[in-house]
């Protein structure tokens, strides 16, 4: 142990300095007084981490409690208190602003009621309307664009002729039986049944047919 007065070392547990006969004793008890003065303040200086982690926490998950940590921080005589409860109040109050702006939007979203407590969906049935309206008119111009025109007797005759001069030329056309929505067209040929068309009589198309070969003769009428 060295003496604090002559700087002379002496043994470990001397009560007096060998050189100067300063006491060692009162050195010792002035050196632990000292070191735990100094322990108790760097204790009392220390800044309490837990209130400035909870004031964060709060500061997003519920502002308003978060505002109130941050103020009481900002609030008291400690620079590193005033620097976080600063920063805790800036961040409550851009997260109350944030939410009362989703709130503002969601209520606005929401459908509204009438004073009968019933949903006013009067603006979005009118929307439905007008699509259904819409949806609706395309369907009849859609219709109207492929709807069939029925066709005459004669009309059926003259498809039918048409048709069978590709199978069986020279064969004429007979009378026409409706029969439901088709035309049935005998084919004739030097008097005897050659073959028969089906003709649609809305629209004209051939449904079916058969022909068989021309008898030889005079062609027929």
């Amino acid at each position: 142990m060295f003496c604090n007065k002559c700087g002379t070392k002496n043994e470990k547990n001397a009560k007096f300095c060998e050189n100067c006969g300063y006491s060692l004793t009162e050195q010792k008890e002035y050196q632990s007084n000292t070191t735990e003065k100094t322990y108790n303040d760097t204790a009392e200086k220390k800044p309490s981490n837990l209130l400035v982690i909870l004031g964060y926490i709060f500061a997003v998950l519920s502002g308003i409690i978060g505002a109130v940590i941050g103020l009481y921080l900002y609030t008291r005589n400690d620079s590193y208190k005033k620097v976080h409860g600063r920063n805790i109040l800036v961040i409550s109050v851009v997260f109350l602003i944030v939410g009362a702006g989703v709130a503002v939007f969601a209520w606005q979203s929401m459908p509204t009621f009438s004073s009968g407590g019933m949903l006013n969906l009067d603006k979005d049935m009118g929307s439905v309307q007008q699509i259904q309206n819409k949806n609706q008119t395309e369907n009849n111009t859609e219709q109207q664009g492929n709807s069939p025109q029925t066709i005459s007797s004669a009309q059926a005759k003259n498809i039918a002729y048409n048709f069978a001069q590709q199978y069986a030329p020279g064969a004429k056309a007979g009378t026409p039986t409706l029969s439901g929505n088709t035309y049935n067209v005998p084919l004739y040929g030097n008097g005897n049944l050659v073959g028969e068309v089906k003709v649609n009589a809305q629209n004209g198309n051939i449904v079916s047919y058969w022909f068989q070969e021309m008898p030889s003769g005079n062609d027929m009428e």
